[in-house]
Order: structure tokens, then sequence, then C-alpha cells
């Protein structure tokens, strides 16, 4: 599941695609997970990281929190019936 930062507001320059940091980012940090994340390829699908990102949007986007935490129970199922 690829998901954005809904308050990020990185901006991207060429050439060499340096990332300008926005404040949000440079504050919080970026989403974990999210396409805003450095490391998100690695950390995209870790259910523990998607719901740490959840937790950080409970207050102001709980649709988007509820729907990493759904992604985050679908991949612990996943792997659950991967080890039986």
């Amino acid at each position: 599941m690829r998901y954005r930062d809904p308050k990020c507001e990185c901006e991207i320059e060429y050439p060499g695609a340096y990332r300008r940091w926005c404040e949000s980012c440079r504050t919080d940090g970026p989403l974990p997970g999210s396409l805003a994340d450095p490391e998100w390829e690695q950390r995209h699908t870790d259910p523990a990281v998607l719901r740490k990102a959840a937790a950080r949007l409970d207050d102001d986007y709980p649709e988007q929190a509820d729907s990493l935490r759904k992604e985050a129970d679908r991949l612990d199922d996943a792997l659950a019936a991967t080890e039986h």
C-alpha cells in the first residue's frame, strides 16, 4: 500500500532530485512508511510502521488512520497464514 503523508509539502528539485523538506517533515519527521519517508520502500509493508503512522493521523485524518490500521491487520493476517 502506497500512501501519502497529508501534511507533507516537500518539493523535489531537479537536476539531482534534491528534496526540499517542508515544515511538517522538518519538525515532526515524515510520516513513517509514507511516500515522504526516505525509507518507505522498506517500511510501507511493516504493520508496526503502519500502526505508528495511524497513531499520528488519528486526530487530523481519522479515515486515513483507520485505513492504515486495516492494512496493518491485513498484513498481519497474511503473515500468520504463511507461518502455518
